[in-house]
């Protein structure tokens, strides 16, 4: 079950609509440090990236939304995300 994708071609074959804009799809900026508010095991695997580098986090479903579940997550749902790490320093100059 893919719940969300910013690749419009992924968004398209698996016939879900995960951006309610266009130009929503695409790179998006995260918070990038130890301190950022954002899912667990997804802040340890890209901690562990360098610029340019592309990963797949696994997550279980025991870390993040456990036994209930969040939002459209259904409960006891593994996540998997498909992630590069790019740099955009040199285009905020």
């Amino acid at each position: 079950m893919l719940i969300d994708s910013s690749i419009k071609t992924i968004a398209e074959k698996w016939n879900i609509q995960t951006r309610p804009k266009e130009k929503m799809y695409g790179p998006f900026e995260i918070s990038y440090s130890p301190e950022a508010r954002i899912i667990a095991g997804f802040k340890e695997g890209v901690l562990q990236l360098n610029y340019g580098d592309k990963a797949t986090l696994f997550i279980p479903y025991y870390i993040e939304c456990g036994e209930q579940g969040y939002r459209v997550i259904p409960p006891r749902t593994n996540l998997i995300f498909e992630v590069e790490l790019l740099d955009n320093r040199k285009s905020k100059k």
